[in-house]
This record gives C-alpha cells, sequence and structure tokens, in this order.
C-alpha cells in the first residue's frame, strides 16, 4: 500500500505544474480567459496539495508500520493521529483493511482534485 500511495508524489507534481501555469497566467493577464480560470485551478491545486501532504504522510506511517518500526504499532498511531487532528475519535481502533482501503479513498480523491485542477486549463486551451 505503501507503494501505492507514493503514486501521489507524481499526481502531485503535475498538479504544481498546473498551478505555476495559474499564477503566471494570472500575472501576465487574462490572454483571453478571465481570472475565474486561473483562480479555479489555483483552489484546486491547494485542495490537491492538502490530499497529497495526507497521502504521503499515511505512505510513511504505513511503510514504518512494515517495517515493525512502530510497535505497539496502530495504537500508537491512533493516538497520534488524534492529537494531531488527523483522524476522528470514531475511527481509532479500525482493522488494518479499513486503513487500508480508507488510504485508498484518500488517493482516489488526490486525483479527483487533479482532474477538477486540470479542467478549467484544458477548457481555455481548447476554447481559445
Amino acid at each position: 500500500m505503501a507503494d501505492l500511495l507514493e503514486q501521489g508524489r507524481a499526481l502531485h507534481l503535475l498538479s504544481v505544474g498546473l498551478s505555476a501555469g495559474a499564477v503566471a497566467a494570472l500575472l501576465l493577464g487574462p490572454g483571453g480567459w478571465s481570472a475565474a480560470g486561473p483562480a479555479a485551478v489555483l483552489l484546486a491545486g491547494l485542495a490537491e496539495t492538502w490530499l497529497a501532504l495526507r497521502v504521503g504522510f499515511d505512505a510513511r506511517c504505513f511503510r514504518r508500520i512494515a517495517r515493525g518500526a512502530d510497535d505497539p504499532g496502530l495504537a500508537c498511531l491512533d493516538a497520534a493521529l488524534l492529537r494531531l487532528g488527523l483522524m476522528p475519535g470514531d475511527k481509532a481502533g479500525r482493522p488494518m483493511a479499513s486503513r487500508l482501503e480508507g488510504a485508498r479513498r484518500l488517493l482516489g480523491l488526490q486525483g479527483a482534485a487533479l482532474v477538477a485542477q486540470a479542467g478549467p486549463g484544458l477548457l481555455a486551451v481548447l476554447t481559445t
């Protein structure tokens, strides 16, 4: 699972490129599309960045657990996630299969944020 979650890094690099293009579009002027397009790209990029941070964090946690570096393991991880506000209290003590599914869902949301971010940019290119 950690290896799968590491793919979020590639998604994030694409997102950073789209965000840089949006910043350039805002700085250089509208150039055929309104400022709403780059603003939407940046907002979706912020969402993607938050998800990328969370997916990367989960990848590192799963890798440490797989290596046995976090004994007593999940209880310690749950306590840390609760303290950091990264997990609601009702999710503590979940079985590993549920945790893996949640991490996979976060990676899917990260991909969806990238698609949402690319949408306004592609629309602008296609309509100019």
